[in-house]
Protein backbone atom coordinates (compact mmCIF):
# COMPACT_ATOMS: atom_id res chain seq x y z
CA UNK A 1 0.00 0.00 0.00
CA UNK A 2 2.50 2.08 0.90
CA UNK A 3 4.89 2.11 -2.41
CA UNK A 4 1.55 2.07 -4.73
CA UNK A 5 1.10 5.77 -2.77
CA UNK A 6 4.48 6.28 -3.29
CA UNK A 7 4.61 5.71 -6.67
CA UNK A 8 1.43 7.34 -7.49
CA UNK A 9 3.15 10.36 -5.50
CA UNK A 10 6.13 10.25 -7.31
CA UNK A 11 4.38 10.34 -10.42
CA UNK A 12 2.26 13.33 -9.77
CA UNK A 13 4.99 14.99 -8.90
CA UNK A 14 6.73 14.23 -12.45
CA UNK A 15 3.36 15.71 -13.86
CA UNK A 16 3.42 18.78 -11.82
CA UNK A 17 7.30 19.51 -12.58
CA UNK A 18 6.71 18.94 -16.19
CA UNK A 19 3.93 22.14 -15.95
CA UNK A 20 6.29 24.37 -14.72
CA UNK A 21 9.11 26.48 -15.16
CA UNK A 22 11.92 24.81 -17.09
CA UNK A 23 15.54 24.50 -15.89
CA UNK A 24 18.33 25.49 -17.81
CA UNK A 25 22.03 24.55 -17.66
CA UNK A 26 24.63 27.34 -18.46
CA UNK A 27 28.20 26.95 -17.12
CA UNK A 28 27.22 24.25 -14.53
CA UNK A 29 24.71 26.73 -12.87
CA UNK A 30 20.72 25.29 -12.60
CA UNK A 31 18.71 28.49 -14.05
CA UNK A 32 14.66 28.15 -13.56
CA UNK A 33 13.38 29.92 -16.12
CA UNK A 34 10.01 31.78 -15.85
CA UNK A 35 7.33 32.79 -18.06
CA UNK A 36 7.32 36.65 -17.57
CA UNK A 37 3.86 36.30 -19.54
CA UNK A 38 2.22 35.49 -16.41
CA UNK A 39 4.36 37.19 -14.06
CA UNK A 40 1.48 36.56 -11.60
CA UNK A 41 2.43 33.45 -10.33
CA UNK A 42 0.78 31.38 -7.78
CA UNK A 43 1.20 32.49 -3.98
CA UNK A 44 3.08 29.03 -3.86
CA UNK A 45 6.14 30.26 -5.74
CA UNK A 46 6.67 33.15 -2.91
CA UNK A 47 7.33 32.16 0.76
CA UNK A 48 8.29 34.38 2.96
CA UNK A 49 6.06 37.00 1.15
CA UNK A 50 2.78 38.42 2.93
CA UNK A 51 0.09 36.75 1.24
CA UNK A 52 -1.50 39.94 0.06
CA UNK A 53 1.40 40.58 -2.04
CA UNK A 54 -0.03 39.50 -6.15
CA UNK A 55 2.58 37.37 -7.92
CA UNK A 56 6.00 37.20 -7.57
CA UNK A 57 8.66 38.50 -8.60
CA UNK A 58 11.13 36.88 -11.17
CA UNK A 59 14.64 38.08 -13.06
CA UNK A 60 17.13 39.86 -10.83
CA UNK A 61 14.29 40.90 -8.45
CA UNK A 62 13.21 37.22 -7.84
CA UNK A 63 13.18 36.52 -3.90
CA UNK A 64 12.33 39.95 -2.75
CA UNK A 65 9.96 39.96 0.26
CA UNK A 66 9.64 43.23 1.94
CA UNK A 67 8.08 43.18 4.88
CA UNK A 68 7.44 39.71 5.01
CA UNK A 69 4.54 38.49 6.81
CA UNK A 70 4.26 41.56 9.04
CA UNK A 71 0.64 42.19 10.17
CA UNK A 72 -0.74 44.51 7.33
CA UNK A 73 -0.88 48.46 8.65
CA UNK A 74 -3.36 50.40 7.25
CA UNK A 75 -2.87 54.24 7.03
CA UNK A 76 -5.35 56.96 7.71
CA UNK A 77 -3.68 60.00 7.49
CA UNK A 78 -0.22 61.59 5.91
CA UNK A 79 1.28 61.45 9.21
CA UNK A 80 0.57 57.83 9.60
CA UNK A 81 2.08 56.77 6.11
CA UNK A 82 5.38 58.86 6.81
CA UNK A 83 5.77 56.65 10.07
CA UNK A 84 4.83 53.20 8.54
CA UNK A 85 7.39 54.01 5.75
CA UNK A 86 10.37 55.00 8.23
CA UNK A 87 9.87 52.19 10.66
CA UNK A 88 12.80 50.45 10.81
CA UNK A 89 10.61 47.28 12.02
CA UNK A 90 8.92 45.49 8.91
CA UNK A 91 5.77 46.44 7.75
CA UNK A 92 3.56 45.84 5.00
CA UNK A 93 1.32 48.90 4.71
CA UNK A 94 -2.15 49.06 2.66
CA UNK A 95 -2.85 52.55 1.23
CA UNK A 96 -7.10 52.44 1.00
CA UNK A 97 -7.13 55.87 0.22
CA UNK A 98 -5.13 59.16 -1.23
CA UNK A 99 -2.27 60.86 0.32
CA UNK A 100 -2.33 64.38 -0.52
CA UNK A 101 1.07 66.12 0.32
CA UNK A 102 0.45 69.50 -1.87
CA UNK A 103 0.20 72.29 0.23
CA UNK A 104 1.50 70.91 3.30
CA UNK A 105 4.80 72.14 3.75
CA UNK A 106 3.67 75.45 1.93
CA UNK A 107 5.47 77.11 -0.86
CA UNK A 108 8.54 77.26 -1.82
CA UNK A 109 10.13 79.99 -4.07
CA UNK A 110 13.81 79.34 -5.39
CA UNK A 111 15.71 80.64 -8.34
CA UNK A 112 15.93 79.30 -11.79
CA UNK A 113 15.29 79.65 -15.34
CA UNK A 114 13.21 79.37 -18.55
CA UNK A 115 15.87 76.92 -21.13
CA UNK A 116 12.74 75.37 -22.81
CA UNK A 117 10.79 78.99 -23.16
CA UNK A 118 8.17 80.74 -21.28
CA UNK A 119 5.53 79.65 -23.59
CA UNK A 120 2.34 78.06 -22.12
CA UNK A 121 2.73 74.18 -21.16
CA UNK A 122 6.71 74.89 -20.92
CA UNK A 123 8.32 73.44 -17.94
CA UNK A 124 10.92 75.83 -16.53
CA UNK A 125 13.58 74.67 -14.40
CA UNK A 126 14.94 75.07 -10.55
CA UNK A 127 17.97 75.37 -8.59
CA UNK A 128 17.18 72.49 -6.12
CA UNK A 129 18.97 70.64 -3.79
CA UNK A 130 21.48 72.92 -3.15
CA UNK A 131 22.63 73.48 -7.00
CA UNK A 132 23.13 76.05 -9.43
CA UNK A 133 22.30 74.01 -12.48
CA UNK A 134 20.67 76.85 -14.27
CA UNK A 135 23.97 79.03 -13.93
CA UNK A 136 26.59 76.25 -14.88
CA UNK A 137 24.90 73.99 -17.56
CA UNK A 138 22.34 76.77 -18.83
CA UNK A 139 24.36 80.33 -18.47
CA UNK A 140 22.15 81.84 -21.53
CA UNK A 141 18.60 80.69 -20.74
CA UNK A 142 16.74 83.69 -19.40
CA UNK A 143 16.83 83.73 -15.58
CA UNK A 144 13.89 84.03 -13.24
CA UNK A 145 13.48 84.63 -9.84
CA UNK A 146 10.79 83.59 -6.84
CA UNK A 147 9.54 80.42 -8.98
CA UNK A 148 6.51 78.92 -6.87
CA UNK A 149 6.96 75.30 -6.22
CA UNK A 150 5.23 73.12 -3.39
CA UNK A 151 8.06 72.61 -0.53
CA UNK A 152 6.59 68.84 -0.37
CA UNK A 153 7.39 67.79 -3.53
CA UNK A 154 10.90 68.86 -2.61
CA UNK A 155 10.86 66.24 0.28
CA UNK A 156 10.30 62.69 -0.91
CA UNK A 157 8.95 59.91 1.38
CA UNK A 158 11.94 57.86 3.08
CA UNK A 159 11.57 54.38 2.98
CA UNK A 160 13.40 51.89 4.85
CA UNK A 161 14.29 48.27 4.69
CA UNK A 162 12.27 45.47 4.75
CA UNK A 163 8.56 47.06 3.74
CA UNK A 164 6.17 46.00 0.99
CA UNK A 165 3.58 48.89 0.17
CA UNK A 166 0.59 47.84 -1.68
CA UNK A 167 -2.45 49.46 -3.20
CA UNK A 168 -5.93 48.49 -2.75
CA UNK A 169 -7.87 48.17 -5.80
CA UNK A 170 -7.37 51.30 -7.55
CA UNK A 171 -7.35 53.55 -3.95
CA UNK A 172 -3.77 53.62 -3.37
CA UNK A 173 -2.51 57.28 -4.33
CA UNK A 174 0.41 59.28 -3.11
CA UNK A 175 0.16 62.45 -4.62
CA UNK A 176 2.52 65.45 -4.42
CA UNK A 177 5.58 63.34 -2.96
CA UNK A 178 8.13 60.42 -4.42
CA UNK A 179 9.43 57.45 -2.97
CA UNK A 180 13.69 57.99 -1.63
CA UNK A 181 14.74 54.42 -0.84
CA UNK A 182 18.46 55.37 -0.10
CA UNK A 183 20.76 52.80 1.44
CA UNK A 184 18.06 49.99 2.31
CA UNK A 185 16.95 46.38 1.44
CA UNK A 186 13.47 44.55 0.80
CA UNK A 187 11.50 46.60 -0.49
CA UNK A 188 8.22 45.88 -2.44
CA UNK A 189 6.00 48.61 -3.81
CA UNK A 190 2.91 47.40 -5.93
CA UNK A 191 -0.42 48.56 -7.05
CA UNK A 192 -0.09 52.25 -6.53
CA UNK A 193 -0.40 55.47 -8.30
CA UNK A 194 2.56 58.36 -7.60
CA UNK A 195 1.57 61.63 -9.21
CA UNK A 196 1.73 65.62 -9.11
CA UNK A 197 4.81 66.76 -8.04
CA UNK A 198 5.89 69.59 -9.45
CA UNK A 199 5.34 68.82 -13.09
CA UNK A 200 5.96 72.38 -14.41
CA UNK A 201 9.65 72.51 -12.52
CA UNK A 202 12.40 70.68 -13.30
CA UNK A 203 14.46 69.30 -10.21
CA UNK A 204 11.11 69.82 -8.48
CA UNK A 205 10.79 66.18 -7.79
CA UNK A 206 10.78 62.46 -8.51
CA UNK A 207 8.43 59.68 -8.50
CA UNK A 208 10.89 56.57 -6.90
CA UNK A 209 13.92 57.42 -6.45
CA UNK A 210 16.71 54.42 -5.70
CA UNK A 211 20.17 54.83 -4.41
CA UNK A 212 22.58 51.76 -3.33
CA UNK A 213 18.90 50.43 -2.77
CA UNK A 214 19.20 45.93 -2.84
CA UNK A 215 16.57 43.71 -3.43
CA UNK A 216 13.79 45.62 -4.77
CA UNK A 217 10.33 44.80 -6.58
CA UNK A 218 8.25 47.48 -7.94
CA UNK A 219 5.42 46.10 -9.86
CA UNK A 220 1.91 47.35 -11.06
CA UNK A 221 2.78 50.88 -10.41
CA UNK A 222 1.86 53.97 -12.20
CA UNK A 223 3.85 57.09 -12.26
CA UNK A 224 2.85 60.07 -13.68
CA UNK A 225 3.27 64.03 -13.66
CA UNK A 226 6.57 64.35 -12.09
CA UNK A 227 8.89 67.42 -12.09
CA UNK A 228 12.00 65.59 -13.13
CA UNK A 229 12.37 61.56 -13.33
CA UNK A 230 9.30 59.44 -13.21
CA UNK A 231 11.80 57.00 -12.06
CA UNK A 232 15.81 57.01 -11.07
CA UNK A 233 18.58 54.98 -9.94
CA UNK A 234 21.43 57.21 -8.72
CA UNK A 235 24.71 56.51 -7.25
CA UNK A 236 25.35 53.44 -5.11
CA UNK A 237 24.56 49.76 -6.26
CA UNK A 238 21.29 49.20 -6.81
CA UNK A 239 21.61 45.50 -7.11
CA UNK A 240 18.74 43.00 -7.55
CA UNK A 241 16.00 44.82 -8.90
CA UNK A 242 12.90 43.93 -11.23
CA UNK A 243 10.83 46.35 -12.44
CA UNK A 244 7.26 45.43 -13.66
CA UNK A 245 4.32 46.07 -15.31
CA UNK A 246 4.71 49.83 -14.30
CA UNK A 247 2.98 52.34 -17.03
CA UNK A 248 5.19 55.07 -17.07
CA UNK A 249 2.53 57.31 -18.35
CA UNK A 250 3.97 60.59 -19.50
CA UNK A 251 1.23 62.75 -20.29
CA UNK A 252 1.77 65.93 -18.51
CA UNK A 253 0.57 69.59 -18.21
CA UNK A 254 4.31 70.83 -18.68
CA UNK A 255 6.77 69.22 -20.76
CA UNK A 256 10.60 70.42 -21.56
CA UNK A 257 9.20 70.26 -25.15
CA UNK A 258 6.04 72.85 -24.65
CA UNK A 259 3.65 69.47 -26.01
CA UNK A 260 2.14 67.65 -23.43
CA UNK A 261 4.85 65.24 -23.09
CA UNK A 262 6.93 64.15 -20.48
CA UNK A 263 10.86 63.87 -21.47
CA UNK A 264 12.31 62.65 -17.98
CA UNK A 265 11.79 59.41 -18.36
CA UNK A 266 13.38 56.37 -16.55
CA UNK A 267 17.12 56.78 -15.74
CA UNK A 268 19.59 54.06 -14.09
CA UNK A 269 23.36 55.84 -13.34
CA UNK A 270 24.19 53.67 -10.55
CA UNK A 271 28.00 51.71 -9.52
CA UNK A 272 26.78 48.47 -9.98
CA UNK A 273 23.19 47.62 -10.70
CA UNK A 274 21.69 44.92 -11.85
CA UNK A 275 17.88 45.75 -13.45
CA UNK A 276 15.21 43.37 -14.99
CA UNK A 277 12.85 45.44 -16.94
CA UNK A 278 9.74 43.58 -18.30
CA UNK A 279 6.50 44.46 -18.96
CA UNK A 280 6.58 48.23 -18.57
CA UNK A 281 4.36 50.19 -20.66
CA UNK A 282 6.30 53.80 -21.75
CA UNK A 283 3.17 56.35 -22.88
CA UNK A 284 3.36 59.44 -24.37
CA UNK A 285 7.26 59.76 -23.88
CA UNK A 286 9.82 61.89 -25.19
CA UNK A 287 13.26 60.52 -23.89
CA UNK A 288 14.94 58.55 -21.17
CA UNK A 289 12.86 55.68 -21.94
CA UNK A 290 14.90 54.78 -20.14
CA UNK A 291 18.16 55.69 -20.15
CA UNK A 292 21.22 53.44 -18.83
CA UNK A 293 24.81 54.36 -17.96
CA UNK A 294 26.68 57.71 -16.99
CA UNK A 295 29.75 58.66 -15.71
CA UNK A 296 31.13 55.87 -13.54
CA UNK A 297 28.16 53.91 -13.76
CA UNK A 298 27.71 50.43 -14.54
CA UNK A 299 24.67 49.12 -14.94
CA UNK A 300 23.81 45.68 -16.22
CA UNK A 301 19.62 45.47 -17.33
CA UNK A 302 17.49 43.03 -19.26
CA UNK A 303 15.25 44.78 -21.27
CA UNK A 304 12.11 42.22 -22.14
CA UNK A 305 8.75 42.34 -23.22
CA UNK A 306 8.06 46.12 -23.26
CA UNK A 307 5.71 48.31 -24.81
CA UNK A 308 6.64 51.94 -26.35
CA UNK A 309 4.21 54.32 -27.46
CA UNK A 310 5.72 57.44 -28.24
CA UNK A 311 3.10 59.76 -30.28
CA UNK A 312 5.58 62.31 -31.32
CA UNK A 313 7.75 62.86 -34.14
CA UNK A 314 10.35 64.06 -31.37
CA UNK A 315 10.20 60.39 -28.91
CA UNK A 316 13.25 58.36 -28.57
CA UNK A 317 13.68 55.75 -26.44
CA UNK A 318 16.71 53.84 -25.32
CA UNK A 319 19.73 55.71 -24.36
CA UNK A 320 22.92 53.03 -23.05
CA UNK A 321 25.48 55.57 -22.15
CA UNK A 322 29.20 54.69 -20.75
CA UNK A 323 28.94 52.06 -18.47
CA UNK A 324 25.36 50.72 -19.50
CA UNK A 325 25.14 47.01 -20.43
CA UNK A 326 21.42 46.08 -21.97
CA UNK A 327 19.96 42.91 -23.45
CA UNK A 328 16.70 43.90 -25.05
CA UNK A 329 14.50 41.14 -26.23
CA UNK A 330 10.53 40.21 -26.86
CA UNK A 331 10.63 44.64 -26.94
CA UNK A 332 7.55 46.37 -28.90
CA UNK A 333 7.71 49.77 -29.81
CA UNK A 334 5.27 51.87 -31.73
CA UNK A 335 5.76 55.50 -33.02
CA UNK A 336 8.71 55.96 -32.04
CA UNK A 337 10.76 57.98 -34.72
CA UNK A 338 14.04 57.22 -32.57
CA UNK A 339 14.15 54.08 -30.68
CA UNK A 340 17.75 54.72 -30.05
CA UNK A 341 19.41 57.64 -29.31
CA UNK A 342 23.34 57.74 -29.56
CA UNK A 343 23.55 61.56 -28.82
CA UNK A 344 25.66 60.81 -25.98
CA UNK A 345 27.39 57.63 -27.20
CA UNK A 346 26.26 54.17 -27.37
CA UNK A 347 28.10 51.63 -25.20
CA UNK A 348 26.84 48.19 -24.69
CA UNK A 349 23.71 47.40 -26.32
CA UNK A 350 22.73 44.05 -28.02
CA UNK A 351 19.50 43.53 -29.45
CA UNK A 352 17.49 40.17 -30.71
CA UNK A 353 16.72 41.47 -34.34
CA UNK A 354 17.71 38.25 -35.99
CA UNK A 355 17.36 34.08 -35.40
CA UNK A 356 21.43 34.18 -35.47
CA UNK A 357 21.54 36.85 -32.35
CA UNK A 358 18.21 35.30 -30.80
CA UNK A 359 20.30 31.93 -30.90
CA UNK A 360 23.34 33.68 -29.20
CA UNK A 361 21.23 34.49 -26.18
CA UNK A 362 21.86 30.66 -25.15
CA UNK A 363 24.93 31.39 -23.55
CA UNK A 364 23.65 33.68 -20.95
CA UNK A 365 19.95 32.86 -20.49
CA UNK A 366 19.95 29.72 -21.13
CA UNK A 367 17.03 29.73 -23.98
CA UNK A 368 16.90 31.97 -27.49
CA UNK A 369 15.72 35.45 -27.22
CA UNK A 370 12.48 36.42 -28.56
CA UNK A 371 12.86 38.88 -31.30
CA UNK A 372 12.14 42.55 -31.07
CA UNK A 373 9.36 44.40 -32.93
CA UNK A 374 8.98 47.72 -34.45
CA UNK A 375 6.00 49.14 -35.90
CA UNK A 376 6.23 52.89 -37.49
CA UNK A 377 9.80 53.30 -35.85
CA UNK A 378 13.20 53.36 -36.59
CA UNK A 379 15.95 50.56 -36.40
CA UNK A 380 16.63 48.50 -33.38
CA UNK A 381 19.59 46.18 -34.64
CA UNK A 382 22.60 46.56 -32.39
CA UNK A 383 25.40 44.64 -31.23
CA UNK A 384 27.79 46.92 -29.23
CA UNK A 385 30.26 46.01 -26.60
CA UNK A 386 30.15 42.84 -24.74
CA UNK A 387 26.53 42.52 -23.42
CA UNK A 388 26.21 38.74 -23.75
CA UNK A 389 29.92 37.72 -21.79
CA UNK A 390 29.11 40.68 -18.83
CA UNK A 391 29.84 38.14 -16.21
CA UNK A 392 26.80 39.79 -14.07
CA UNK A 393 24.98 37.84 -15.98
CA UNK A 394 25.92 34.70 -13.42
CA UNK A 395 23.81 36.59 -10.48
CA UNK A 396 20.58 35.87 -12.75
CA UNK A 397 19.22 33.18 -11.33
CA UNK A 398 15.48 33.48 -12.21
CA UNK A 399 15.29 34.02 -15.84
CA UNK A 400 12.40 35.25 -17.46
CA UNK A 401 10.94 33.63 -20.49
CA UNK A 402 10.10 36.11 -23.12
CA UNK A 403 7.27 36.22 -24.60
CA UNK A 404 6.58 36.97 -28.48
CA UNK A 405 6.70 40.45 -29.63
CA UNK A 406 4.00 40.60 -31.78
CA UNK A 407 1.41 39.32 -28.87
CA UNK A 408 2.28 41.55 -26.11
CA UNK A 409 0.80 45.16 -26.69
CA UNK A 410 -2.56 44.50 -25.65
CA UNK A 411 -1.46 42.60 -22.57
CA UNK A 412 1.18 44.41 -21.45
CA UNK A 413 -0.97 47.40 -22.15
CA UNK A 414 -4.11 46.48 -20.17
CA UNK A 415 -1.68 44.93 -17.04
CA UNK A 416 0.85 47.78 -16.81
CA UNK A 417 0.01 49.91 -13.75
CA UNK A 418 -2.41 50.48 -10.49
CA UNK A 419 -5.38 48.85 -11.64
CA UNK A 420 -3.75 46.86 -14.04
CA UNK A 421 -6.03 43.52 -15.20
CA UNK A 422 -3.30 41.05 -13.53
CA UNK A 423 -2.99 42.96 -10.54
CA UNK A 424 -5.85 41.69 -8.24
CA UNK A 425 -7.11 44.20 -5.36
CA UNK A 426 -6.10 43.97 -1.98
CA UNK A 427 -8.42 42.71 0.03
CA UNK A 428 -9.96 45.68 1.89
CA UNK A 429 -9.84 46.10 5.59
CA UNK A 430 -12.00 45.13 7.92
CA UNK A 431 -13.87 47.74 9.75
CA UNK A 432 -13.92 46.69 12.90
CA UNK A 433 -10.05 47.32 13.14
CA UNK A 434 -9.48 43.69 14.23
CA UNK A 435 -6.63 43.23 11.06
CA UNK A 436 -8.28 40.98 9.79
CA UNK A 437 -9.12 41.13 5.61
CA UNK A 438 -12.72 41.11 4.27
CA UNK A 439 -12.95 40.60 -0.16
CA UNK A 440 -13.60 43.59 -2.09
CA UNK A 441 -13.41 44.80 -5.56
CA UNK A 442 -12.06 48.43 -7.04
CA UNK A 443 -14.25 50.48 -7.88
CA UNK A 444 -14.36 51.49 -11.67
CA UNK A 445 -15.51 54.89 -10.91
CA UNK A 446 -13.39 55.66 -8.41
CA UNK A 447 -12.01 59.32 -9.24
CA UNK A 448 -8.42 57.78 -9.05
CA UNK A 449 -8.49 55.47 -11.58
CA UNK A 450 -5.75 54.84 -13.78
CA UNK A 451 -5.08 56.61 -16.75
CA UNK A 452 -6.39 55.49 -19.65
CA UNK A 453 -4.02 53.60 -21.91
CA UNK A 454 -3.84 51.98 -25.44
CA UNK A 455 -5.89 53.92 -28.23
CA UNK A 456 -6.89 56.56 -26.21
CA UNK A 457 -3.38 57.54 -24.92
CA UNK A 458 -2.47 57.64 -28.40
CA UNK A 459 -4.75 60.79 -28.98
CA UNK A 460 -3.12 63.03 -26.44
CA UNK A 461 -0.80 64.87 -28.05
CA UNK A 462 -0.58 67.84 -25.98
CA UNK A 463 -1.87 71.14 -26.65
CA UNK A 464 -2.12 73.05 -30.36
CA UNK A 465 0.99 73.99 -31.30
CA UNK A 466 1.13 78.06 -31.07
CA UNK A 467 3.86 80.72 -30.35
CA UNK A 468 6.63 78.82 -28.73
CA UNK A 469 5.24 75.65 -29.75
CA UNK A 470 8.13 74.48 -32.41
CA UNK A 471 10.55 71.99 -33.19
CA UNK A 472 13.58 71.72 -31.19
CA UNK A 473 16.55 73.97 -32.05
CA UNK A 474 19.76 71.65 -31.71
CA UNK A 475 20.55 74.38 -29.15
CA UNK A 476 17.40 73.38 -27.07
CA UNK A 477 17.80 69.79 -27.58
CA UNK A 478 21.19 70.45 -25.50
CA UNK A 479 19.73 72.00 -22.52
CA UNK A 480 17.46 68.37 -22.44
CA UNK A 481 20.59 66.30 -22.84
CA UNK A 482 22.10 68.25 -19.55
CA UNK A 483 19.48 68.10 -17.29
Amino acid sequence: MFCKASLIFALCAVVSASSKDFVARRHGHIRRVHNVTRTLQSRSNCPGMSPLVQGCPVGFGAGVTGGGTANPVYPKSNQELVKYLADPNPQVVVLTRTFDFRGTEGPAFMDGCAPWTTAPGCQVAINAQGTRWCDTEQPKAPKLKNIKVDAAGLNPLQVSSRKTILGQGNDGVIRGKGLHLQSVDNIIIQNILITEVNPQAVWGGDGIDLSGASHIWIDHVTISQMGRQLFVAHKGKNTNVTISNVHFDGKTPYSSFCNGQHYWGAKFEGDDDTITFMENHFSNFLGRAPQVGGENSKILMHLVNNVWEGNSKFAHAVEVLQGGVVLAEGNFFADTPQVVDPTNGLYSLYTADTESKAEACHTVLGRTCSLNLLKDSSKFDYATGSVLADQAWRSLNIVPQAAMAAKIRGEVISNAGVGGSSAKPVPAYNASGSGSVAASSPDPDHATAPPQTSSSSSSSKGPKKGKGHHKKSKKQSKSIKQA
